[in-house]
């Protein structure tokens, strides 16, 4: 009987160090940021990339992209992001994506892009 309680205690100690090491590396505005920087090739202009600068077009005037709507649901162990960019003095450029962060990796759900090369 001893012995069945001490595995039982043990077994729930590592289910609970498991859940709370996931938990711990769910991906943040930080890791947002630095992985739509690298995947577009843009420098973000604030915490949440929710303003970015596209690096260079042809005539070498920098694009401002702002993001006109969107939604970021910080679940327990998922990081959903969904935004739609605009540059609002030429609308031929636009940005909308649906991103899911799980475990420091992000995965594309839909991706709409114009006028902005992926890296």
């Amino acid at each position: 009987m001893k012995k069945r309680m001490w595995l039982l205690l043990g077994l729930t100690g590592i289910l609970l160090f498991s859940l709370f090491y996931i938990a711990e590396q769910k991906p943040d505005d930080g890791d947002f940021k630095r992985w739509m920087e690298q995947k577009y090739s843009i420098s973000c202009l604030d915490y949440k990339c929710e303003t970015f600068q596209i690096h260079t077009t042809e005539d070498g005037v920098p694009i401002v992209m702002q993001n006109v709507h969107g939604s970021y649901s910080p679940g327990t162990f998922v990081m959903e992001v969904e935004r739609a960019y605009r540059n609002l003095e030429d609308p031929s450029y636009y940005l909308e994506i649906k991103v899911e962060g799980f475990m420091g990796t992000f995965t594309t759900k839909e991706e709409t892009v114009k006028n902005i090369r992926e890296s």
